[in-house]
Order: C-alpha cells, then sequence, then structure tokens
C-alpha cells in the first residue's frame, strides 16, 4: 500500500476488506479498480465490467506473474 500511495497520481489507497466489489464502490465511489489479468475473461469479471461500466468505472488489468506466489509472500509476511 505504501509503494502505491507514493504514486503522485493515486489520491486514496483503500484495502480490500471483503470480496463484495460492488460494495466497496458504494463505498468509495472509485473510478479505476486494478486486478491481475489473470481474471480477464472470467464469467464473474466479464459481469463486474459490466457493472461498472454502468458506474463509470474503469478496470484495469495488471500481467499476472506466474513466478510470483503471493501465497509464499504473505507466509513471510506474516513471520515477520
Amino acid at each position: 500500500m505504501e509503494i502505491v500511495e507514493a504514486i503522485k497520481f493515486v489520491d486514496e489507497v483503500v484495502p480490500q476488506v471483503n470480496y463484495d466489489k460492488v460494495e466497496a464502490w458504494n463505498n468509495w465511489k472509485f473510478d479505476k479498480m486494478f486486478v491481475g489479468d489473470d481474471w480477464k475473461g472470467t464469467d464473474k469479471w466479464n459481469q463486474l465490467e459490466a457493472e461498472f461500466g454502468e458506474f463509470g468505472v474503469e478496470i484495469h488489468y495488471f500481467p499476472y506473474t506466474s513466478h510470483t506466489s503471493s501465497t509464499k509472500l504473505r507466509e513471510i509476511l506474516n513471520k515477520i
């Protein structure tokens, strides 16, 4: 979060507290959402793209990093 917050174009960084993206939008009224491109084209994200399109929210997909395990990173960070 600190790295993203340091970017001058970022207004605010909000941690994900649950998986309900529409609830998050209702709370924060964001105009951009970022997610790994391993989700692109799935039924769930196709539906979310359509829903968020009605709100004017753009979904940007980051390239998936198959060589980096977020599970492994969390395990290491939880030990610190």
